[in-house]
């Protein structure tokens, strides 16, 4: 493949192909890029901290060859991350998961604006070797590559994740004293930084680190993937060897206690005072007992024996000076020996005493345990560990009620230590599976039981099916709602009641057979928002949630653990400024496992959600997705009606005191069974249909423009220019938003057998679509005429209606304008002519639309 063809850099796209299977299969990829710049202090071509022409991006597998090649097209370097990470996280404590150790060998170079030579790549080369070899000999397999100025050599290795921030940090120090050890031992010099978080160099990419001087890169070794998998397995010993490295804690410094001053003492301490000016009778038999007293006591202050020597040469005690140096040394040695004797004694007291009261903990401890134990059915969730406790049914966080109940059991003395304590053993006790929690999809927590969402029978609660939601109702199957009903037969057409009655149904049901999402839509005050706080009052605040479409965009963190749980996500009034990200939109919707970040937590939780998605808004957001994936996600239901005149505030209440919420649940069960029945496919809707092909087209303009507007023809063709200005026409002319040349051109260039190539055109060459063409105004004039024949043909049952249908035919051509447009001798003004046929266009084809939906109906949408 050849890329980059303004600079003539060839690009390898097999070699590249390689270097992602050994970096790993990944939803998105790290990368790093800009416009390196010289820096005079270090000596080297860097990416300045502040240049505005740098990127840090997370891009889909699909993307990487295309903003790749791009970034080559600006004359920028790029690196890929090696490891995994988090999006929006490109730090040591955001790298998620390991996939690779790798080890960089530079080419030995003094200067570094300049390209290396061959001669000093093949000292980094004999270094890398040397390495491999070594490597080698452990029994391990490395993939050797020319990263242009050096060389890499990688060694890959299965997924290994890091979970939690704390254990992130502590597996990057022991990789940077594992990597410490294997320069000591190989003898082999090569790159220090060793972070976890590093980027390396696309292999088959050129190297742009010296800018508009591109270096080829390419593997050294020849392998397939067959050779990537079984060196992954391999390797993996690497990951037990980083683990098992022990950081080294540092020495703790001597502390090196000042002791008090001797005449402090002698103020403080009466018996020292006594027995330094020679008054030891009273306490002593002989001078020799008493000046071994004193000597003990300032050995037990921390004096030093010259110290000690000068001290008891001013005794007034009168032995000390009598004797010679020896008894001196004696007396400190054996007072010392005692100092140190009784230290022992009192320290075995102390532990003797803290044993005690830590045998008391324990008791204490054990016996709250067992009480709790016996009271209460606790689960953990074994990955960020949060405790749930089983309360009327349903299991419902924890920590709250044990810190209360130990509390009540031992008052003040619950102290926050020994109630750590506590959650911690219950804890271990009590881990589960988070694949356990609500797993069991045919039943329905209610106040009153477990209703059976196949036979819709109530069971009694079971303490083994762990669910999480409940709804605040009791099951009645005899209620009836008859004033909800009729408030629903107001706010929505007839023929969407039976979509938005399965919907609801489907709220009910805690998995995501239908991947479908329900999109309400209406100007204000049409009963959007009272119908929604109904749908709030059925389902309490246990199962509903609030995560908006722009909180999914990768960037907040923590919205998607808030999913867990419920059963409804409603969205009010969704941003129409910004583009709608819908990558997570889809997995969401689509019963995919999804991993999620909870707040305070190091260990993420990985789901399936069951959140449906309810969106309610006056506008449709911008969506440039045009997959199929998303718009099969979509349902929309128009509430047409507005009530301005006597709205009641709360309305919702007012129907529920009069119906009660139990027959509003029956009649969401309702549309349950039915959607059941079809095996979870909704009915559909006319108006239903129609919405949301006018959500599309306001969505993707371009796509509108295309289908409405243009042919193709695979002679035809059109200047790049022209076409753009014909859409840019054709949005004005619709109220469409308009999207930048770029993006157009994208668009365009996906659809089928229309490409771009040069070619003359009025006497200029100019790049041009081939195989498209805008049609003109008669054209689509003809194709009306066209299809009203066809639908007259159709309709007609004799030569009279065929006449009449051809003179009404005749009469929708008749020109019809407005008087006051009219000159004197009511004419119609030449400079105005056009703008009336324009018009007359307009009001006809408008008039010929309506008509053909009233009698072709669902055929005409066909």
């Amino acid at each position: 493949m050849r890329g980059g063809d303004e600079m003539g850099i060839e690009i390898k796209s097999e070699d590249f192909k390689k270097h992602i299977l050994i970096l790993g299969d990944r939803e998105v990829y790290t990368i790093f890029g800009g416009r390196p710049e010289w820096d005079e202090e270090k000596g080297k071509y860097l990416i300045p901290k502040t240049s505005p022409r740098k990127m840090t991006e997370w891009v889909e597998k699909g993307e990487l060859e295309k903003v790749l090649s791009e970034n080559i097209r600006r004359g920028w370097t790029t690196w890929i991350s090696l490891n995994e990470k988090e999006t929006g996280e490109d730090t040591i404590e955001g790298t998620s998961a390991i996939w690779c150790f790798w080890f960089d060998f530079d080419a030995p170079r003094a200067d570094k604006s300049r390209v290396a030579t061959e001669e000093e790549r093949n000292k980094a080369l004999e270094e890398a070797r040397k390495f491999k070899s070594f490597m080698e000999g452990k029994g391990l397999r490395g993939f050797l590559a020319c990263s242009g100025n050096g060389y890499h050599l990688f060694f890959p290795v299965n997924r290994f994740e890091l979970r939690g921030k704390v254990f992130r940090k502590e597996f990057n120090e022991k990789q940077r004293l594992f990597y410490k050890q294997l320069r000591e031992e190989s003898g082999v010099e090569f790159d220090t930084t060793t972070d976890i978080r590093r980027v390396t160099q696309p292999i088959g990419y050129p190297n742009m680190k010296i800018p508009d001087m591109p270096v080829p890169t390419y593997w050294v070794d020849d392998f397939d993937e067959e050779d990537i998998k079984r060196a992954r397995k391999q390797n993996n010993v690497l990951v037990d060897a980083v683990l098992n490295t022990e950081i080294k804690q540092p020495e703790p410094a001597v502390e090196i206690k000042q002791h008090v001053k001797f005449e402090e003492l002698l103020e403080r301490n009466e018996k020292v005072k006594e027995l330094y000016n020679g008054v030891w009778g009273k306490r002593y038999k002989s001078r020799s007992e008493a000046e071994m007293a004193l000597v003990t006591i300032l050995c037990a202050n921390g004096f030093s024996d010259a110290e000690i020597k000068e001290i008891m040469r001013g005794c007034k005690i009168g032995k000390w000076q009598e004797k010679t140096e020896s008894y001196y040394d004696l007396t400190i040695r054996k007072a010392r020996e005692y100092v140190a004797t009784h230290k022992i004694e009192e320290n075995k007291k102390e532990e003797k005493k803290k044993e005690r009261e830590k045998l008391k903990d324990k008791e204490i401890k054990a016996a709250i345990l067992n009480d709790l134990m016996e009271r209460f059915i606790f689960v953990t969730a074994d990955d960020n560990e949060d405790i749930y406790v089983y309360r009327d049914g349903i299991y419902i966080p924890g920590e709250k009620l044990i810190k209360a109940e130990t509390e009540k059991i031992i008052g003040d003395e619950a102290s926050t230590y020994l109630i750590a304590e506590i959650i911690n053993h219950i804890r271990r006790r009590t881990y589960v599976p988070r694949s356990l929690f609500n797993r069991d999809k045919d039943y329905l927590p209610v106040k009153n039981g477990l209703l059976n969402l196949k036979d819709f029978t109530l069971h009694p609660f079971d303490p083994s099916k762990i669910y999480t939601y409940q709804l605040p109702v009791e099951y009645d199957a005899e209620a009836d709602c008859p004033n909800i009903k009729r408030f629903i037969s107001e706010i929505v057409r007839e023929e969407d009641i039976p979509i938005l009655q399965e919907f609801l149904g489907y709220c009910l049901y805690p998995d995501m057979p239908a991947h479908k999402s329900l999109w309400l839509y209406g100007t204000g005050r049409n009963g959007k928002t009272t119908f929604v706080n109904l749908l709030r009052i059925l389902l309490g605040d246990i199962c509903t949630v609030s995560v908006s479409i722009e909180e999914l965009d990768g960037r907040h963190r923590f919205s998607k653990a808030r999913l867990f749980g419920k059963l409804v996500n409603i969205i009010s009034e969704p941003s129409v400024q910004d583009k709608m990200e819908t990558v997570e939109f889809k997995k969401l919707t689509g019963g995919d496992l999804v991993s999620a970040e909870v707040k305070n937590k190091q260990n993420t939780i990985d789901f399936v959600n069951f959140a449906k998605f309810i969106i309610l808004g006056n506008k449709f957001p911008e969506v440039q997705d045009a997959t199929t994936a998303f718009w099969e996600r979509v349902i929309v239901i128009e509430f047409p009606n507005q009530f301005i005149d006597n709205a009641i505030s709360n309305y919702e209440r007012v129907l529920v005191e009069k119906d009660g919420i139990a027959g509003f649940l029956n009649w969401c069960l309702e549309g349950l069974k039915r959607l059941e029945a079809r095996g979870f496919k909704f009915s559909e809707s006319k108006t239903s249909k129609q919405k949301k092909a006018e959500f599309m087209r306001i969505s993707n303009s371009v796509r509108a423009f295309l289908e409405e507007r243009c042919e193709f023809d695979p002679n035809a063709y059109i200047s790049k220019g022209e076409l753009y200005e014909c859409y840019k026409n054709f949005c004005e002319r619709e109220g469409l938003t308009i999207v930048g040349k770029k993006r157009f051109s994208e668009i365009v260039g996906e659809t089928p057998r229309v490409y771009v190539k040069h070619k003359k055109i009025g006497g200029k060459i100019q790049r041009a679509w081939f195989g498209i063409r805008v049609k003109e105004e008669e054209e689509e004039e003809e194709k009306e005429e066209e299809e009203i024949f066809k639908w007259e043909k159709k309709e007609s049952g004799n030569d009279k209606k065929k006449d009449e249908k051809s003179k009404e035919k005749k009469a929708k051509k008749t020109r019809y304008v407005n008087i006051k447009d009219l000159d004197e001798d009511g004419n119609v003004p030449p400079e105005k002519d056009d703008e009336f046929l324009a018009r007359q266009a307009r009001e006809a084809k408008e008039r010929i639309e309506r008509e053909m939906k009233e009698k072709l109906g669902d055929e005409y949408d066909e």
